[in-house]
């Protein structure tokens, strides 16, 4: 059997290199997108049948033989390879084997940028109202401990220094009040990413009668967004949510540090070192956390459309 072409391999002839293939495939890592992918499919199909675009029977047989699919593929009854180039591919390969043509017709309004675009808004939706949540474990955790140890003294620290005694529960509480804006910067990061990009095409929109603002109030999504260039470019939101994830961790880490280096830091001073030299010891034990967002950066883009190696946002996020 004939392998199947890609989607872009109409300007080539032949097969598609191996390592080629390998090295283009996205489909290891953006397989944790398979349900946000199915459920934006399953949102776009009903509106293609309340639009008439498709008949209305041909529009539910999509939505129930991508129920079916998603089920499969949690059960591990489906599996995936190389071949596949990413979730979006390897769905509609699922689909169009069980109905045929009826099933190609998923595509019709849609294009490849902006379903990819509403997949990793979808996926990072749900992870930040996890990290919310988990958030708020943490928080009620140092309440209690911070209850648990009431009346326990400690040095407080200013510039890696001991200075005045404070409880150790107003030093855990401070962490409180961390994680309290870390939570508001992460209902922020989601507000952003909560909007649809379906609609915009490959990047000027298509011509089809599309009902936009249905699918997304259908995705319990707060919007459109209004420029259809900017819907398949952005990645802001991606970015975003990394950043604030390591303003939270990095005050951790970074507070682990300052405890750590404390006495060395002082032990230093006492030796001559200068305060140049004091101060990028700190700086270059807490930088690193920084470096998650790096990866991030180089998949955004200005207003012109989506880009293969923003794939990988989804990886970096």
């Amino acid at each position: 059997m004939a392998k199947k072409k890609k989607a872009w391999s109409g300007r080539f002839d032949g097969q598609i290199d191996a390592f080629i293939e390998e090295f283009t495939a996205s489909i290891p890592y953006d397989v944790l997108l398979y349900r946000h992918d199915i459920e934006g499919s399953i949102a776009h199909a009903k509106m293609l049948g309340r639009q008439k675009i498709i008949p209305q029977g041909e529009a539910k047989r999509i939505v129930a033989a991508l129920t079916a699919i998603r089920e499969e593929i949690e059960e591990g009854k489906l599996s995936f390879d190389h071949s596949q180039e990413d979730i979006h591919m390897a769905v509609e390969q699922f689909l169009i084997r069980r109905m045929g043509s009826v099933g190609g017709k998923l595509h019709t309004g849609r294009s490849r940028n902006d379903q990819v675009a509403l997949d990793l808004r979808l996926y990072l939706r749900d992870s930040i109202d996890d990290i919310i949540v988990l958030t708020g474990k943490v928080k009620e955790a140092v309440l209690s401990r911070a209850e648990e140890l009431f009346g326990v003294v400690m040095p407080g620290y200013t510039h890696v220094q001991r200075a005045q005694p404070v409880l150790f529960s107003h030093h855990l509480l401070a962490y409180y009040e961390m994680f309290s804006r870390d939570q508001d910067r992460f209902r922020d990061a989601r507000r952003r990413a909560n909007v649809s990009p379906l609609g915009a095409g490959a990047l000027a929109g298509t011509t089809f009668p599309v009902d936009r603002k249905s699918v997304a109030l259908e995705l319990g999504m707060e919007g459109v967004c209004e420029n259809s260039l900017d819907a398949v470019s952005d990645r802001d939101f991606a970015a975003l949510k990394s950043h604030v994830a390591s303003k939270g961790y990095g005050k951790v880490r970074c507070e682990r540090v300052d405890a750590a280096s404390a006495e060395n830091l002082n032990r230093l001073m006492e030796q001559g070192a200068d305060v140049a030299m004091l101060v990028r010891r700190v700086r270059d034990a807490c930088s690193a956390e920084s470096l998650q967002c790096i990866g991030t950066s180089a998949t955004l883009a200005g207003p012109g459309t989506y880009e293969e190696q923003q794939k990988e946002t989804a990886e970096v996020a």
